[in-house]
């Protein structure tokens, strides 16, 4: 669901800003994915609870995707951001939910 919404959300960013941009790879949906996947991890370490996740990992994951866009010319790096932002967003409304 987070992937398919950024990438929903990512394409339109891209476009409006370059309406020529060719939007290929992934790093959009990896990003969503990263994104809503650690939002609960970041709520619970806020609360001063002990969580079980490497969030230095999850940053250094993060940081690549991110400058992906400057190795390559492929991804396009606002589509990158607009796809962590929704996953994010997604990850809040799924946090909600109880765990099972």
């Amino acid at each position: 669901m987070s992937g398919s919404a950024s990438s929903a959300a990512a394409t339109p960013a891209a476009l409006a800003y370059d309406p020529d941009a060719l939007l290929t790879g992934a790093n959009a949906g990896a990003l969503a994915l990263l994104g809503a996947w650690v939002v609960r991890d970041l709520q619970s370490a806020r609360r001063g609870q002990e969580i079980e996740s490497d969030l230095l990992g999850v940053a250094f994951i993060a940081g690549l995707l991110l400058l992906l866009p400057a190795a390559l010319d492929e991804p396009d790096p606002l589509a990158g951001i607009a796809g962590a932002l929704v996953g994010l967003i997604v990850g809040l409304g799924l946090a909600r939910l109880p765990e099972r």
